[in-house]
């Protein structure tokens, strides 16, 4: 486990690497799966929790603004720690659910947002145009999987392509053809 101590004077220190060490580096080793502890320099104190709110609130800024962040904090407090693993099921689940999303919808949902003042009008275009293409991406990656899915069934149940079918019916009609042909010749053979 990685050991991070907070100076009074905000900075940190990576005790590993003798160097000092930024919000974004602690993400960067979490994001590599490494274990980090934070602790206050002066009372020893486990300040993990704090800290990682901390990044979050800086990833959030960046990447959406700080009113969807303070949202999300605001809710994990509300929910309280017993009730934070189903908070964030059920976010994986509406993530999962927005892949059904319309532009419409979803130009509705951030209009009430806007509306409640929960985030400003050009927050609410910047989460618009990110969720549009995280959804088309989605549905693009779940067509390409059904398709896939689909060509290993056909494939093992060895149903024959439309090229295959094609010629078979050709094959079909021709011997149907043959048939007529030779019937019609034995039943004017046993007219004679």
């Amino acid at each position: 486990m990685r050991i991070i101590k907070k100076y009074s004077n905000r900075r940190m220190y990576d005790t590993t690497t003798s160097k000092p060490i930024t919000l974004r580096g602690i993400a960067e080793l979490i994001s590599r799966g490494e274990e980090v502890k934070v602790v206050d320099h002066e009372t020893g104190e486990d300040i993990t929790p704090l800290t990682l709110a901390q990044i979050i609130m800086e990833q959030e800024r960046g990447a959406i603004g700080a009113g969807s962040a303070k949202l999300l904090l605001s809710e994990l407090i509300k929910k309280g720690r017993e009730r934070v693993k189903e908070f964030v099921e059920k976010s994986m689940l509406l993530a999962v659910d927005a892949i059904a999303l319309t532009g419409e919808r979803v130009r509705e949902l951030i209009d009430e947002h806007v509306k409640k003042g929960r985030i400003t009008r050009e927050e609410g275009e910047r989460i618009f145009e990110t969720i549009t293409k995280r959804i088309e991406e989605s549905r693009k990656v779940l067509r390409e999987e059904i398709r896939s899915v689909i060509k290993e069934v056909i494939e093992e149940m060895e149903i024959p392509s439309r090229e295959e079918v094609r010629e078979i019916k050709e094959k079909i009609d021709s011997l149907n053809r043959k048939l007529s042909l030779l019937l019609d010749a034995l039943k004017k053979m046993g007219e004679e």
